[in-house]
């Protein structure tokens, strides 16, 4: 379970994600993301895809799933729904496998409310406390 909200930051967007654990964090994230980018109508193409990533830190991992996500959305006009993610750590390396499934947007029927250029690392920090997990992330708009 996660759970995030959304908070001003200059000119750009933050929000904070709080999950029961660090594969839910990132999935939670993910859906704050599409969140801001905006809603989309049921309509149009489903498609699913993975991506696998790895990183040296959980910070860098969660950046670069982010912006994984952002380009897909930008270059692929995928607007993406549901996240299975799995976290793993190996070798002093982190690393993410996730399922996305969504929809093809259809420009000018879906509510697009923000151009969400990047997540950036800007006082990023993922931290554990008592099984828990948060973050707070500052999206560039």
């Amino acid at each position: 379970m996660q759970k995030y909200e959304f908070f001003d930051h200059e000119s750009d967007v933050g929000v904070k994600v709080e999950a029961d654990n660090i594969s839910n964090l990132f999935a939670g994230s993910a859906e704050a993301l599409f969140n801001l980018i905006g809603r989309k109508i049921e309509r149009g193409k489903k498609f699913h895809f993975d991506i696998d990533l790895s990183a040296e830190s959980m910070e860098e991992l969660l950046v670069s799933w982010l912006n994984e996500l952002i380009f897909r959305f930008e270059a692929e006009d995928l607007f993406c729904k549901e996240f299975i993610t799995k976290i793993s750590e190996r070798d002093q390396k982190y690393f993410i496998n996730a399922q996305i499934r969504g929809e093809k947007i259809i420009w000018g029927s879906d509510e697009i409310h923000h151009e969400v250029k990047s997540a950036t690392y800007h006082q990023l920090k993922v931290v554990e406390k008592e099984g828990k997990y948060s973050v707070k992330i500052v999206f560039d708009l």
